[in-house]
């Protein structure tokens, strides 16, 4: 018997089916495409457990003839190339002739199709790539196409299917995609029998941005474009106050297709160095538009993504673009370093917030502490990038390369002495302590986060937080993505002492707050939160997703490096690192303590060793 066998047509369809239908976002992708080729204005896409038991997308757009509702079945048949030189010249969506057959071998599959020079509409049934009816059938003009029980004949590929919320999440962000793309054709998404999602057509991308995003996500983009022979890179940039903890806010487009590029990325966040901090993202929706022998768009099956054949000159334009983006930023707005943090000025409802005394005894001019307590908020003025950068290469000019001594103090990861004594903060961010064995340097924001994540594990290991209803509550607009993520997780919130109800189809209003939290942290927190859900954290166990967003609350709601501290402040603190158990660590398990020996002074010194 030969080694070698050839795989029956059968296993060699479903083999195929793999590379291009991954979960049932990947199904209506592809159908999408097809209708945005066929010319439609108006898609309508139904969802039955998030796809997995039904995906229907209807559109208006020119349909098909009796022939061409049976060839599309076929592998490799296309009407959008005829031969490889066509490839150099790519312009629509779908060229491969792979998606109909693909989704039809691994599900059942119903067309029901019709031309505008045809009478009657074709009515095409398939069941794991078998034709079981054609028939002649009354329809309006386009294409409805109908999958039912997807991977119904490959277990092995469903069984890793997720929770239909989970899929639903995806199939509404890639409908999210394909709207920013084409903001001419009115996108409506209907998941169990509910709408969530009707986009009118808009009259640009930046409203069609405020349609899904809301109207304060736009107020905080700015326009960015740069052109250059055969290319254009044009884009809506954050400013460097709307930034988020990961890169899902941004989103490329080359030729009004959504695509993944790694370099794009390192490109925008060149452009954003310095700007934003080192642990923040930027915010941006980026086109491309490129002549199509610049630019391969064939090496993935899904074409997700794709190799420029010269990629300099397109980083370039993206930097340009950015560039060109920030400098029209309002320089109110801008934020410059780790050091500095900008934040919106208290919402209603917030405590009126008294200077605080620097040492000299003369009012603060970076940060205020809002009431009495260490644990409340605290408001950071707005700093111009303008003024900031300069002060910091200044700094950075005056700071010596090459030291004669160095004293390295050493992570101390024992408990700290009770006669730990303060003797005052230093750079706005540390706070220098002695005790009977040497110098102390704590980290005043690692060591504030750790002890607010403590009292919240206290507080939900104990009983459910006691919360404060808040007078005006807060209102927070989510795209549709997000808006079911949280709709699902309100209790998880609640455990952590934010109370969160719906307030309209992506809106929602927080009604209560616990004591640890800030009213003016709080939008951050809860996006943040709702991020890390969208991201997988509700697939784990949900202890774990509920010791994250506590770590999210602790991280926005503590005092910040470079946040000064009146004397009374930091004896607060200290005395709470005092009651921390051993070892004294951040969330991120770094120390919060650095000590300085006396043997390792003196050495410094040149008195011993």
């Amino acid at each position: 018997m030969p080694t070698i066998n050839i795989l029956t047509e059968d296993t060699a369809n479903k083999i195929a089916a793999g590379e291009v239908i991954e979960r049932p976002s990947s199904v209506v992708k592809e159908l999408v495409e097809n209708a945005i080729d066929a010319g439609a204005r108006k898609l309508s896409l139904e969802l039955e457990a998030g796809g997995k038991r039904l995906a229907r997308v209807s559109d208006d757009g020119c349909g098909m003839s009796y022939e061409d509702a049976l060839l599309c079945l076929e592998r490799h048949a296309t009407s959008k190339i005829s031969n490889a030189s066509d490839l150099d010249a790519i312009a629509t969506f779908g060229f491969r002739g792979e998606a109909i057959p693909s989704i039809a071998a691994v599900s059942e599959m119903e067309i029901i199709t019709r031309a505008r020079d045809r009478l009657s509409g074709t009515r095409v049934v398939v069941e794991g790539g078998v034709i079981r009816d054609v028939s002649e059938t009354g329809a309006p003009v386009g294409t409805q196409m109908t999958v039912r029980r997807l991977f119904f004949n490959t277990p092995a590929r469903r069984k890793f299917m997720k929770a239909a919320a989970t899929e639903l999440g995806h199939v509404t962000n890639m409908v999210q995609r394909q709207a920013l793309a084409h903001p001419h054709i009115n996108f409506r998404l209907v998941s169990g029998g509910r709408e969530t999602l009707n986009l009118p057509p808009a009259g640009s991308i930046r409203d069609r941005i405020a349609l899904i995003w809301g109207n304060e996500f736009v107020r905080e983009l700015s326009d960015g474009v740069h052109r250059s022979d055969g290319l254009t890179v044009s884009g809506y940039f954050g400013t460097p106050a709307l930034t988020r903890s990961n890169r899902d806010h941004q989103f490329f487009f080359l030729n009004r297709r959504p695509i993944v590029n790694r370099l794009l990325g390192k490109a925008l966040a060149d452009a954003y160095r310095g700007v934003v901090m080192s642990d923040r993202f930027p915010v941006a929706f980026i086109f491309i538009e490129i002549r199509p022998h610049m630019v391969d768009v064939n090496i993935h099956p899904t074409k997700r993504e794709v190799r420029f054949a010269n990629p300099n000159i397109v980083l370039d334009a993206l930097r340009e673009a950015a560039r060109a983006a920030l400098k029209s930023t309002r320089p109110a707005r801008n934020v410059a370093s780790a050091a500095l943090r900008t934040q919106s000025d208290a919402g209603a409802g917030a405590q009126h917030a008294e200077p605080l005394q620097n040492p000299n005894g003369k009012p603060g001019t970076g940060a205020v502490f809002s009431g009495n307590s260490l644990f409340q908020t605290i408001r950071v003025d707005e700093v111009s990038i303008e003024a900031v950068l300069p002060m910091l290469e200044e700094e950075e000019q005056r700071r010596p390369r090459h030291p004669s001594a160095v004293m390295w103090p050493t992570a101390d990861f024992s408990a700290v002495s009770p006669d730990i004594r303060l003797i005052r903060q230093v750079f706005n961010s540390y706070l220098l302590c002695t005790d009977a064995d040497g110098l102390i340097i704590v980290d005043q924001h690692a060591l504030h986060e750790r002890v607010l994540y403590d009292e919240l594990v206290r507080k939900s290991d104990r009983t459910h937080p006691t919360t404060q209803q808040m007078l005006i509550p807060i209102t927070i607009e989510f795209s549709p993505d997000r808006a079911e993520v949280l709709s699902a997780h309100l209790g998880l919130f609640s455990q952590i002492g934010i109370e969160i109800e719906p307030f309209g189809p992506r809106t929602f209003a927080v009604t209560a707050l616990a004591r640890v939290h800030s009213e003016n942290r709080v939008d951050e927190i809860v996006r943040e939160g709702v991020d890390e859900l969208y991201l997988g954290l509700r697939l784990k166990a949900p202890r774990e997703i509920l010791r994250r967003l506590m770590t999210i609350s602790a991280c926005k709601n503590s005092i910040k490096a470079g946040d000064p501290l009146s004397d009374r402040e930091a004896e607060m603190l200290v005395e709470k690192l005092k009651e921390l158990p051993r070892p004294p660590t951040c969330l991120h398990g770094r120390p919060l303590v650095l000590r300085l020996t006396e043997a390792q002074i003196a050495r410094a010194f040149g008195r011993k060793g």
